[in-house]
């Protein structure tokens, strides 16, 4: 990710809909799938706003190859337990985590079977997995150069690849579906940021839709969206 971005994401995590909807989404599925008191790992913590919002009811370590982006997510929360280190790399110890989060983080990496591999040696045997990414190579924009994605998905090419690292799924859809005609025209016409900071009132409005839609895809299987979000469990040693 380039290095001005991790100030905009810091600047804007808290508050922004999109990344609150996401956080609140996240915490749904794990609430759902996983255990409170979990240990879990956030690889691409970047600027530690999951980890924060997991912190006071669970053990959680952030991990991210970026020394900037942990400046931040210190500057965050101080007590944060931050780690540096590379998500196709993961040296923390084998079977050490209940849960691994990796938020649109996976699309950033050169090899991400070797990622997912290495997630789920981090994992004890019946952990869990929670990832989202970005879908659809079509809608690749100026914000995907800016983030500095390698991909972007498909429901299936996900589905395998949690597959083929030693996963059962427990639940993948797409998800910002119902914003996906704006999102198409946003990326038509956007140029020069990777995201859209918003008012007061289109930030409210933006979290109503995107809270709903984040709550319709966990029960209704949907055919496309802006991104993709799935649960899986370790079944084998990747």
């Amino acid at each position: 990710m380039q290095s001005h971005e991790y100030k905009v994401m810091y600047e804007l995590e808290e508050k922004h809909a999109w990344f609150k909807v996401k956080r609140e989404m996240i915490k749904d599925l794990f609430n759902k799938y996983c255990k409170p008191g979990s240990k879990i790992l956030d690889v691409g913590c970047g600027t530690g706003v999951i980890c924060k919002m997991f912190s006071a009811e669970n053990d959680v370590v952030g991990l991210d190859i970026s020394e900037e982006a942990l400046r931040y997510a210190k500057k965050r929360d101080k007590n944060l337990r931050l780690v540096q280190g590379d998500a196709q790399k993961i040296s923390l110890g084998k079977s050490r985590f209940d849960v691994v989060i990796a938020s649109d983080v996976i699309e950033h990496v050169d090899d991400d079977y070797k990622a997912m591999r290495y997630i789920n040696r981090s994992l004890k045997p019946g952990g869990r997995v929670i990832i989202t990414v970005p879908a659809f190579e079509f809608l690749w924009g100026k914000d995907d150069d800016m983030l500095e994605h390698k991909r972007r998905y498909t429901k299936k090419q996900v589905r395998r690849m949690l597959l083929l690292t030693g996963f059962k799924i427990n639940f993948i859809n797409y998800w910002d579906t119902l914003p996906f005609p704006i999102a198409i025209i946003y990326k038509l016409i956007n140029k020069e940021q990777s995201v859209i900071k918003f008012n007061k009132l289109i930030n409210f409005l933006a979290y109503a839709g995107w809270r709903l839609d984040s709550k319709i895809i966990q029960h209704v299987p949907v055919p496309l969206g802006v991104s993709i979000v799935a649960v899986a469990t370790k079944i084998n040693n990747a």
